[in-house]
């Protein structure tokens, strides 16, 4: 039972760490976007692809529209 708890709040801290990155690398982004850096830009800046952006925009999408 204690490994199972053990576990579940494994998971849990993990979640809300992917999270947190999750809207840390979006509202970067967004942010070098307002000050009029395009995209692709921004992206190079923070050293992550747009790819990984867009899998975070999607990321926090999903798990706020619950």
């Amino acid at each position: 039972m204690c490994r199972q708890l053990e576990k579940l709040i494994a998971r849990e801290k993990q979640e809300a760490s992917t999270e947190t990155s999750a809207e840390t690398t979006v509202n970067h982004v967004n942010s070098l976007m307002r000050k009029k850096f395009s995209l692709e830009e921004a992206c190079d800046m923070l050293d992550i692809t747009v790819e990984q952006y867009l899998a975070a925009k999607k990321h926090l999408e999903e798990n706020t529209s619950k």
